[in-house]
């Protein structure tokens, strides 16, 4: 089974969004476009080979590279050589599975580019976001339980220190009863037992939490011979000193380029994504937590350092590695650091990235195009029997449970249950009114009486109504269940799949090669709608 459904036919795809993937003009002139002379003059400006091989090596350090990977390190190596990227912050277990599907989007990305033009090479770049200190969004993902329920857990430690970077982050104690619960919880399957021990593995006290998410998602997806490369093992490098200079040698500028651009989307009823700072960096301070650059009158605060400008900008020139960049100069940082021709985003990347060419032009660097990752939904067989059998679409499940239910509910009452609700309804109404009118001719005032039994009998009526649709329910125990599993997996916690649950989830689930194998079905489509794809299993 795979099938598709348009982006605006289901929630959570912003009208931005939908216009690129539509093929607005206005957007469309907002990225550049793949060609030859494009791809040559990409390749001419980037000269940072040998510190990217490092930086990779560092972020994959103890990890036993596949074939693949090694031919993807190798001929980064070369002039001709140019990277496909698409990134992530640091997730557990993974991250969601949106995860998995832009690291697959970006290999067929890469594949597409290397048969149409032959005289390039083109490698998959995972670009890891670890310098982010959203400690509780990095901690946190959703599994399913043997149930087919979602499940939250997090490997966050009670103690976790505020303000750290993810970079800087391990796990705790903690974590080994978090594991214990995970592999209670997770259903049961032939594949179960493989994945537990790799849990366990990956999953331990001391470990980082990056380097873990690297070595999960290299587990699963190393053949593809992506690669990975955290913005940490960048900034240690300092191979964004260039950028991170001018940032500070020319303070609130690149917001007003932001701003200027945020107006002119407004103008055509796009909502702006993001909004620049003064400085659009942070500082990481001796004790590895992570501050924003602000200015108070002539002095710039970093941390707990106060510094004039002079004193920040020489800072910067020896310490590069103390700055990371916000969500404004993030994807420049990255494109320093990485020979990118064209990023795989996501909706909300798209919407930012559409703000910032100009901010690239002004740090004289070229903007890699910018393509959107495959979506989709991923089917059990057990849910896809049912759908198929019941003649429902996925897309009936992505809206709340309590709307579900309304319509579940009208699909158990036969039609002559309805009839009678209606029929009784339309007489009680028809008996109260010449009830009201008798009563009228006798004293006007008892017409609100009357009036008041109505609506109460009604809601009598109405109270026996729901309790009959109860029965109902719990008479067709077995069908409606179905239903709450298809829901459970197609919109977990109200929200769509692929940005809830856990990528390691169907690796428990179906295996490895059963995984691989599904995403190799999504991604063989052009990534023009949301999918619906059965696994392999």
């Amino acid at each position: 089974m795979l099938s598709s459904v348009t982006f605006d036919r289901i929630p959570g795809y912003s009208r931005l969004f939908c216009e690129f993937m539509a093929g607005n003009r206005l957007l469309a002139e907002r990225f550049p476009t793949v060609d030859s002379a494009f791809l040559a003059a990409r390749s001419a400006e980037f000269a940072k080979r040998r510190e990217l091989s490092e930086a990779i090596a560092e972020t994959m350090r103890g990890i036993s590279f596949s074939a693949a990977q090694r031919r993807s390190l190798d001929a980064l190596g070369n002039e001709n050589c140019l990277a496909v990227v698409t990134g992530q912050q640091v997730g557990f277990l993974g991250g969601a599975n949106y995860t998995a599907l832009k690291l697959y989007s970006a290999v067929a990305r890469a594949q597409q580019y290397a048969e149409e033009y032959t005289d390039f090479d083109f490698v998959p770049v995972f670009w890891v976001e670890d310098d982010d200190h959203d400690a509780a969004e990095a901690a946190e993902t959703v599994i399913l339980n043997a149930s087919g329920e979602p499940f939250r857990v997090s490997c966050a430690s009670p103690d976790a220190s505020q303000g750290l970077p993810v970079s800087a982050r391990v796990f705790g104690d903690n974590i080994a009863d978090v594991s214990e619960k995970i592999k209670e919880v997770l259903p049961g399957s032939q594949y179960a037992d493989e994945f537990k021990e790799l849990l366990g593995k990956i999953y331990a006290p001391g470990n980082g939490w990056a380097a873990a998410f690297v070595r999960i998602l290299h587990e699963l997806f190393g053949e593809t011979g992506i690669v990975f490369v955290a913005a940490s093992a960048v900034r240690k490098r300092g191979l964004a000193a260039d950028i991170i200079g001018k940032e500070i040698a020319n303070p609130k500028i690149t917001a007003q380029i932001i701003e200027r651009i945020s107006a002119r989307l407004a103008e055509s009823g796009f909502h702006a994504q993001i909004s620049g700072a003064e400085i659009n960096l942070f500082y990481i301070e001796n004790n590895g937590k992570r501050s924003k650059i602000h200015t108070e009158g002539n002095e710039y605060i970093a941390g707990e350092r106060h510094l004039t400008a002079d004193e920040l900008r020489r800072e910067a020139e020896e310490y590069p590695e103390r700055f990371s960049p916000n969500v404004v100069l993030r994807p420049l940082v990255q494109d320093n650091a990485i020979p990118t021709v064209c990023y795989v985003a996501g909706p909300g990347e798209v919407a930012y990235l559409s703000q910032l060419r100009e901010v690239y032009e002004f740090f004289g660097k070229i903007m890699p195009a910018v393509a959107p990752r495959h979506f989709a939904t991923l089917i059990t067989p057990s849910v896809a029997r049912f759908l198929q059998k019941s003649e429902i679409m996925p897309e009936f499940f992505m809206r709340t449970w309590n709307e579900i239910d309304r319509d579940i509910a009208a699909t158990l009452r036969s039609e002559e249950f309805d009839s009678a609700m209606a029929r009784t309804e339309q007489g009680l109404t028809e008996a109260f009114g010449i009830l009201t009118e008798a009563v009228a001719a006798a004293d006007i005032t008892l017409t609100g009486s009357a009036k008041a039994a109505l609506s109460q009998t009604l809601k009598s009526v109405e109270h026996i109504q729901k309790k009959a649709v109860a029965a109902l329910k719990r008479k067709n125990e077995a069908s409606y269940a179905k239903y709450r599993a298809a829901a459970n997996l197609i919109f977990p916690l109200g929200i769509l799949q692929e940005r809830a649950i856990a990528v390691a989830v169907w690796y428990a689930a179906i295996g490895n090669e059963n995984l691989n194998r599904t995403l190799n079905t999504i991604v063989a489509q052009p990534p023009k709608a949301h999918f619906f794809a059965s696994l392999f299993q």
